[in-house]
């Protein structure tokens, strides 16, 4: 994990709004990667949310990584940057259905049970 300084955690909660960063051990060791834990949670609640902190976070340099369920993350290389857990459980909605053409369109957070 890169250790950035605090104003990028202010920063970040100021463009996704507090209450969708999150910064708790907990929270940050839930969504460790290999080890690697991320300095913020963010779980924005709309795809301009989501493209506000993946711009935010290119022109910080800051690595992203999206997850849903939090399932198999230890599986492949881990990462070299690891600064932001992009958490897409928030994005729960079913966007359109058509019964007749057995097609369902979701948003990324949307679990299958």
């Amino acid at each position: 994990m890169s250790t950035p300084p605090t104003s990028f955690v202010e920063r970040l909660e100021k463009l996704a709004s507090a209450s969708s960063v999150v910064t708790d051990a907990a929270t940050l060791e839930a969504c460790s990667v290999d080890g690697a834990r991320p300095a913020a949670v963010v779980r924005p609640g709309s795809t301009e949310e989501v493209a506000e902190v993946v711009r935010f976070a290119a022109a910080e340099k800051l690595a992203v990584i999206p997850m849903g369920g939090r399932t198999k993350l230890g599986i492949g290389m881990p990462p070299r940057q690891y600064d932001i857990a992009l958490d897409m459980t928030r994005m729960n909605r079913v966007l359109a259905y058509d019964p007749g053409d057995l097609t369902l369109g979701v948003e990324a957070g949307i679990g299958i049970e």
